[in-house]
């Protein structure tokens, strides 16, 4: 699987898992799939409820989830403080 974020590997281990974004809608008490959508997109990002929810749903390796998470925090912080050494060097 594709470890790039915590956004494509949940949308791999769901098509994996021969499930439809509307079936892991109505497994969360929502009305619509496009919540789960805009996860897999990047476009918001899942809480930790939701997140715990789909590993077992999947089947996943909960230290592989964090790992991908910290992966993930770790570029969004780098991107911030290379954005800001960059202005204050200026």
């Amino acid at each position: 699987m594709q470890q790039d974020s915590i956004n494509s590997y949940l949308k791999e281990a769901r098509i994996k898992k021969g499930l439809t974004q509307g079936e892991i809608a109505k497994h969360l008490g929502l009305t619509s799939s496009q919540y789960i959508s805009n996860i897999e997109r990047g476009l918001c990002p899942a809480s930790l409820e939701t997140i715990q929810v789909l590993i077992q749903l999947y089947d996943l390796k909960t230290s592989k989830v964090m790992d991908i998470l910290i992966a993930d925090y770790r570029k969004t912080l780098e991107k911030k403080f290379v954005k800001k050494t960059k202005t204050k060097a200026k």
